[in-house]
């Protein structure tokens, strides 16, 4: 089994972006508080790189799960603050998850 950063450099290698994507597991804010539900992770754009941040107390498969969600962002662009779950969005993340997953 891929470690995530084996993972997280495989996406690299086959989805190259305009700029860096660095992968942080991070304590991540709540959701919704009432129920303690943390997010899954995150994805910000910066001036030089794309920051990624995955919930740290989440196993690894759901972390690697969150991870292809994320770099379709990063792919798909920006839209303001964060990109949408629009058609592009889609489109990436579903070359993504059938080269890293399979159909």
């Amino acid at each position: 089994m891929l470690t995530l950063t084996q993972f997280a450099n495989m996406l690299r290698k086959q989805f190259p972006t305009d700029k860096p994507i660095r992968v942080r597991r991070a304590q991540m804010p709540y959701a919704n508080i009432s129920e303690k539900i943390r997010i899954y992770g995150d994805a910000q754009e910066n001036e030089d790189h794309y920051l990624i941040r995955l919930n740290k107390d989440h196993d690894l498969q759901t972390q690697k799960d969150t991870l292809m969600h994320e770099y379709a962002h990063c792919i798909a662009g920006w839209d303001g603050v964060h990109s949408s779950h629009n058609e592009r969005w889609g489109i990436f993340y579903a070359r993504i998850y059938r080269y890293m997953v399979g159909d």
